[in-house]
C-alpha cells in the first residue's frame, strides 16, 4: 500500500465523527446534572470520556493545521481565537443574564463581575460558591485547558520548525509538569489547571497527529483497525475511572479510537455520511448549548409540576431532553456559529493591509 503522506487541510470524515461522538457523550452525561432529577435508570457517568476524546482531537488538529504551512504563532492564535472565543462570550453572556432575570437557574453558582470576567479571560480561579476551579460558564473549565494548550504550541511554533520537533518538545513539556503537579501537589487554582496531567491527552493527540502525517497509520492492519473501534469504545463506556487513571483509560482509549479510525480512513474504508459529518461541524455549538436546553428543561418541567420523577415519563424527557439538545447545537452552529464566524473572519481580513506590489526588475 502507498504511504503518502495524506493532507490535513482536506475533511477528514474520521475526526468528524468522532467529535460528534464527543458531544453527544458530554450531552447525555449532562442530563445526570441539569436534569438530575428526571427518572432514568441507565449510567451516564461514562459520557465525561466524551471530554478526553475531545482533547485527544484537539492535540491531533493543532499538530495537523500547522505541518504543511508557516504558520506564526499570532496567526495561529488569531484562528483559534476566533474558532471558539466568540461564541463562548455569547453564551456566558446569555446565562448572565439567566442568572441576573432568574437566579433559581444557577446551579452552583452566582454572578459576580469578578468571576465573570476571569472566566471570559480564561484565567483559572475559584468558583465562589462551590470553591472549585470551575468558571462561571462551568463547561468552561475544558476551556480553560485548551486555550492553555493553545498558548503552549503557540510557543513551540514561535521555536521549532518541524511537527517532530514541536512533538518531542511538547513530550518533555508534558511529562515535566505532569512530574511537577504530582510531586508538589499544588494549591493554587493556575498551576491545578496548568500542570494537571491531562494535559497528556492533548500531548497524545499531537502523536497521533505526527503519525497520520507521516503516513504511518496507514500501516495498521485492517483487521486491526476494524477490533480496535469496539475495544475502545467499550473501554469509554464500561469503564468510569476516577482522576487518578482517567488518563490511562478513557485518554488512552480515545487515542487508540482516532488511530484506529484514521488508519480506515487512509484505507477508504470509512463511510462518509452527512449527518455525522454535520453533527461533527456543529460539535462546539453543541457542547455549548446543551447545558441551556437541560436547564430550561429543567425549570420548564419545574414551573410546570410535571411528575420527572415518574419512570416512564422520566426516561422520556431524558432521551427527548438530549435530542432537542443536540438539535438546538446543530441550530445554533448553522445559525449563530457559521455567520458570526463568517462575519469576523471578513472584518479580519478587510483589516489587513493590502499587500505591496513587487517592482519586477527589468530584463
Amino acid at each position: 500500500m502507498s504511504r503518502e503522506i495524506p493532507s490535513a487541510d482536506r475533511n477528514i470524515y474520521g475526526v468528524q465523527y468522532l467529535r460528534a461522538l464527543a458531544a453527544i457523550f458530554v450531552v447525555y452525561f449532562h442530563t445526570h446534572v441539569y436534569t438530575e432529577s428526571f427518572a432514568w435508570s441507565l449510567p451516564r457517568a461514562f459520557g465525561a470520556s466524551g471530554v478526553d476524546l475531545f482533547f485527544v482531537i484537539s492535540g491531533f488538529i493543532m499538530m495537523t493545521i500547522t505541518a504543511r504551512s508557516n504558520v506564526s504563532p499570532a496567526q495561529f492564535l488569531l484562528r483559534r481565537f476566533l474558532r471558539i472565543v466568540p461564541l463562548y462570550w455569547v453564551v456566558t453572556l446569555i446565562i448572565v443574564v439567566a442568572g441576573l432575570v432568574y437566579p433559581p437557574s444557577m446551579l452552583k453558582n452566582a454572578v459576580s463581575f469578578e468571576h465573570v470576567g476571569l472566566s471570559m479571560l480564561f484565567i483559572p480561579h475559584r468558583n465562589p460558591v462551590d470553591f472549585s476551579n470551575a468558571p462561571f460558564f462551568k463547561l468552561g473549565w475544558t476551556l480553560n485547558y485548551e486555550v492553555y494548550f493553545y498558548l503552549v504550541f503557540a510557543t513551540l511554533l514561535l521555536f521549532l520548525r518541524t511537527p517532530r520537533g514541536r512533538l518531542m518538545a511538547m513530550t518533555l513539556y508534558a511529562a515535566t509538569v505532569s512530574i511537577l503537579y504530582i510531586a508538589i501537589e499544588p494549591a493554587g487554582s493556575i498551576p491545578q489547571v496548568y500542570w494537571n496531567p491531562i494535559i497528556i491527552e492533548f500531548w497524545m493527540g499531537t502523536l497521533v497527529g505526527y503519525l497520520f502525517l507521516k503516513g504511518d497509520l496507514s500501516a495498521l492492519p485492517r483487521g486491526l483497525a476494524l477490533a480496535l473501534v469496539p475495544i475502545c469504545l467499550a473501554m469509554m463506556m464500561a469503564f468510569v475511572p476516577d482522576d487518578s487513571v482517567r488518563i490511562q483509560i478513557h485518554g488512552v482509549a480515545s487515542a487508540v479510537l482516532l488511530m484506529a479510525v484514521l488508519s480506515l480512513e487512509m484505507r477508504g474504508s470509512l463511510p462518509r455520511r452527512s449527518l455525522p459529518n454535520l453533527l461533527g461541524d456543529a460539535s462546539y455549538s453543541i457542547y455549548l448549548v446543551h447545558p441551556l436546553v437541560e436547564s430550561m428543561a429543567r425549570v420548564v418541567t419545574k414551573v410546570a409540576h410535571l411528575p420527572v420523577d415518574n419512570a416512564a415519563l422520566g426516561a422520556v424527557l431524558v432521551v427527548a431532553t438530549t435530542v432537542v439538545s443536540v438539535a438546538g447545537g446543530v441550530a445554533a452552529h448553522l445559525w449563530i456559529e457559521k455567520p458570526l464566524l463568517a462575519a469576523l473572519r471578513r472584518l479580519v481580513e478587510r483589516g489587513r493591509p493590502a499587500p505591496m506590489a513587487v517592482p519586477v526588475a527589468a530584463p
